[in-house]
């Protein structure tokens, strides 16, 4: 009924938005809370600490509560510069911030598989089940319980979708997502899930080159690789550095370092 390519896949994702909401109607419209396993300790105190650090009533670098004091971008883990983490600390208060984090993350991690499924040519019925399959499994809900684990883990789909693009593309645009994606990961905390997808995609470009085909086209379009996919580290490394630097000078000065 509906002719239009563009309106077509918008009937996909609005689904996926009406889905979710379905999920999340008692968190978005009757003031509850979703709290499970690490809600409490984690979710919601990370964004009260944030929004009392972008209100000024903390300092957003250092934190007299844990050990008697603490540099708050030492801990890697805590996604303490995810952008969409301050937007919601700055605009909600903690409770209502951990909330809509909750229901915003499931859909960009639904987005991110319905494109990445039609950029390898997918239909879009199998790109929506495919979509609707990761963010309700189980796997991906409960993971989602932790803030820095869910909020990093809605951005990989969107790396696998930069990653197709870049290979077959090799230009600018393709390089800018694939590097804003990557940063967006290490920007979210829990830098496990970062290295598991460079891994995953190192492996998975070299097991396509041990098809004869495969090494033919890459000899053919070495130099646009090349050159793109510095482009998309420089701008992964830009964009993230307000995370990684700071790690840089005091990972240091941890009784950790040593491997403890």
């Amino acid at each position: 009924m509906i002719r239009s390519p563009g309106l077509r896949n918008w009937a996909p994702l609005l689904l996926i938005t009406l889905m979710s909401a379905a999920l999340y109607y008692p968190v978005l419209f009757q003031h509850k809370t979703q709290i499970h396993a690490e809600g409490v300790s984690l979710g919601v105190a990370l964004m009260h600490m944030l929004s009392s650090a972008l209100h000024g009533d903390t300092s957003m670098l250092w934190t007299t509560s844990i050990y008697g004091g603490h540099p708050v971008f030492a801990e890697g883990q805590g996604g303490f510069a995810n952008p969409l983490h301050l937007l919601l600390a700055w605009l909600l208060q903690a409770v209502p911030a951990y909330n809509v984090n909750q229901f915003v993350t499931m859909l960009i991690s639904g987005f991110g598989a319905y494109g990445m499924c039609r950029s390898a040519n997918c239909g879009r019925a199998a790109a929506t089940f495919a979509a609707l399959a990761l963010i309700f499994s189980t796997l991906w809900i409960g993971g989602r319980s932790n803030l820095a684990v869910g909020s990093t883990m809605c951005w990989i789909p969107w790396v696998f979708w930069a990653m197709h693009s870049w290979r077959r593309r090799a230009d600018l645009p393709a390089a800018c997502f694939l590097g804003t994606t990557m940063a967006l990961m290490v920007l979210s905390g829990y830098p496990q899930l970062v290295h598991g997808v460079i891994i995953y995609l190192f492996i998975s470009f070299l097991v396509e080159l041990l098809s004869r085909q495969e090494r033919i086209l890459f000899r053919q379009r070495f130099k646009p690789l090349a050159v793109s996919l510095a482009v998309a580290i420089l701008i992964s490394i830009g964009l993230s550095a307000v995370q990684w630097l700071p790690l840089l000078e005091l990972a240091g000065e941890s009784h950790r370092s040593g491997g403890i």
